[in-house]
């Protein structure tokens, strides 16, 4: 019954979760000290994602009292529906794969690094676990990891976390 009762209102506490993140994010806005003569100061790009993320909870709570309105789950139907094993491993693993690329980035580097990230999350989210799927992923990983490079080490000039090959 507890398991049926988490799944049935796990949009509904997401929701909630993620409203609260927002609203604390944004009071830790408050407190910045700007130096800034300019009329854009530096804590408005941080006030708008928190009143988007805001925003965003708020929709996934509208969603889950619609869907919850229109189809109401039984919790036989809930105990039917347990998950593969990678979608139950999804969300630990993720947590894992972002530990390890934060710190190996000044190891291997920023491109390297992303490359490695991005092949393992976007295979490990697309379910399929065959060699297609790590081709792809890899394929996607080495285009988005040096579009990125590109664009915040030559387009912004950031000083980004380069292995010895100077990527």
């Amino acid at each position: 019954m507890k398991k049926a009762f988490s799944k049935r209102y796990l949009d509904l506490w997401c929701g909630l979760i993620t409203m609260l993140a927002a609203v604390l994010f944004y009071l830790s806005t408050l407190n910045t000290k700007t130096f800034s003569v300019s009329q854009i100061k530096p804590e408005m790009i941080p006030r708008i994602t928190m009143i988007a993320m805001f925003i965003l909870g708020v929709g996934i709570i509208i969603k889950w009292f619609i869907v919850t309105r229109r189809t109401p789950v039984t919790e036989e139907q809930e105990e039917k529906q347990p998950g593969s094993f990678v979608q139950r491993i999804t969300a630990p693993v993720t947590f894992i794969l972002i530990f390890l690329y934060i710190f190996s980035l000044k190891i291997i580097g920023f491109t390297t690094a992303t490359t490695l990230y991005l092949t393992c999350q976007i295979t490990l989210l697309s379910t399929n676990l065959g060699w297609k799927s790590w081709l792809r992923s890899l394929a996607v990983g080495v285009i988005m990891a040096v579009l990125i490079f590109l664009a915040f080490a030559k387009g912004f000039s950031l000083a980004l976390p380069v292995n010895g090959l100077g990527f």
